[in-house]
C-alpha cells in the first residue's frame, strides 16, 4: 500500500507542476466572499483561516488550533525529496497568530487526520508553544518521530469528550475524500514514530475524524464543526448541533450531484448549521507568503464548488462566506429552534 500510495502522489504532484509549466494550469479565482452578512448575535469565539484545513479558534486569551499546517512545501520537494516541519514557517505562522508573544495562549493543536498537509508540522507547533498533541494513533506516532514526550498527547476514543480550558471537543469517526484510487476508507495505520524527513506518502491518513466543538463561557455555548476532508459517514453526526460549519471541500467539485447531496446532508443540514466556511479548497503546494490559490482545474472544479453550494445556500438559507488566509470570523451563538420549544 505503502508503494502504490507513494506513485499516486508522485504523479498527481507531477502533474501540477507539468500543467503549470505548459500553460494548462488554468486557475479559477480565488472563490470571493458569499451571503457573507453573519448572522447575529455573535459569540465571543473568533476563527481564522490559514488555508487547507488549518483553523484557529480563540476567545481572546485561550486557542485551540486545528491541524496547524504551515509549511506547504513546494511541488517538486514534495513529488521528488522528503518533506518534514518548516521551522522558520511554523515559527513566523505562530507569530502572527499570537501564540508566541503572549497573546493568546494555544491549549491543543489537534489533527483531522494524519496525512503530511494535516498533521506534519503539529508536532512543532505543540513543542513551540507548550500546547498538547491531539488525535489519531497515526498522529501519535508523528508527534513521538519529531520528539515530542508521549505525556504530550493524548489519543481519544473516537466519540470522547476533551475538555481543554473552556473548550470541549469530540472526535467522530468519519471517511477521508473519496479518490478515484481510494474510496476514502482505508488510507493506512501508522504503526511505528515517524522521523521526518520523509516522502510525504509515508503520512499515512491514519483513520479521519469530524471535529466537534463547544466553548463555554458566562453561561453562553457557542457550537462549531470542522470537517476536515469532504468525506462522510451516514448518520454518524445525527444529535449534533453546530451553529457553524468549516466544510471541508477539497476535490468535491469532481464529484456527482447525488453525492455533494448526501455530503450535505450528512454534514450540513443534520447538524442543524447556520453558517458555512468551505475549506481545504486551496493550493498547498504554494507557500503562504503567495495569496491562496485553488488547486488546478483538472485536480479540482472549484467552480462547480461554489455553484453547487451557492444553490445549497439559497434553498436552506445558509449564510456562506469563504475566507481568505489570516482572515477571522467571529463565531454565531445559537439561536432559538422550533423544534426546542416545549408545546
Amino acid at each position: 500500500m505503502m508503494k502504490h500510495a507513494r506513485i499516486i502522489l508522485w504523479l498527481i504532484l507531477m502533474g501540477v507542476l507539468v500543467a503549470g509549466l505548459v500553460g494548462l494550469n488554468v486557475r479559477p479565482p480565488v472563490p470571493q466572499r458569499e451571503f457573507a452578512d453573519i448572522p447575529e448575535p455573535a459569540s465571543g469565539v473568533r476563527a481564522t483561516f490559514v488555508g487547507v484545513s488549518t483553523l484557529m479558534f480563540d476567545d481572546g486569551e485561550s486557542a485551540i488550533l486545528v491541524d496547524g499546517f504551515f509549511s506547504r512545501p513546494g511541488v517538486l520537494k514534495t513529488a521528488l525529496g522528503r518533506v518534514g516541519p518548516d521551522e522558520t514557517a511554523v515559527r513566523s505562522a505562530l507569530q502572527r497568530l499570537g501564540l508566541l508573544d503572549g497573546k493568546l495562549k494555544l491549549l491543543a493543536v489537534v489533527t483531522a487526520h494524519s496525512h503530511y498537509d494535516h498533521a506534519m508540522d503539529a508536532p512543532l507547533v505543540a513543542k513551540l508553544t507548550g500546547a498538547v498533541l491531539a488525535g489519531s494513533a497515526s498522529t501519535r506516532f508523528i508527534g513521538l518521530g519529531q520528539g515530542l514526550d508521549d505525556s504530550r498527547i493524548e489519543v481519544p476514543q473516537a466519540g470522547d469528550a476533551m475538555r481543554f480550558g473552556p473548550f470541549r471537543i469530540r472526535m467522530l469517526e468519519s471517511l477521508h475524500s473519496p479518490t478515484p484510487w481510494n474510496d476514502g476508507h482505508d488510507g493506512g495505520m501508522l504503526t511505528q514514530p515517524l522521523v521526518p524527513p520523509v516522502h510525504a506518502a509515508k503520512y499515512l491518513e491514519g483513520g479521519s475524524f469530524s471535529l466537534h466543538f463547544e466553548h463555554v463561557a458566562d453561561g453562553r455555548t457557542t457550537r462549531w464543526l470542522v470537517q476536515g476532508s469532504a468525506g462522510y459517514i451516514q448518520g454518524k453526526l445525527d444529535g449534533l448541533l453546530a451553529d457553524t460549519v468549516f466544510l471541508g471541500v477539497g476535490t468535491l467539485g469532481r464529484k456527482p450531484t447525488r453525492y455533494k447531496e448526501s455530503y450535505w446532508l450528512e454534514t450540513v443540514t443534520t447538524v442543524g448549521a447556520r453558517c458555512v466556511v468551505p475549506i481545504h479548497w486551496d493550493d498547498f503546494t504554494v507557500g503562504l507568503d503567495e495569496p491562496l490559490k485553488p488547486f488546478p482545474y483538472w485536480l479540482d472544479n472549484v467552480h462547480s464548488t461554489q455553484r453547487f453550494l451557492r444553490g445549497k445556500v439559497g434553498m436552506d438559507g445558509v449564510t456562506m462566506y469563504w475566507m481568505n488566509a489570516w482572515e477571522t470570523l467571529m463565531l454565531p451563538l445559537p439561536v432559538e429552534r422550533a423544534d426546542d420549544v416545549l408545546m
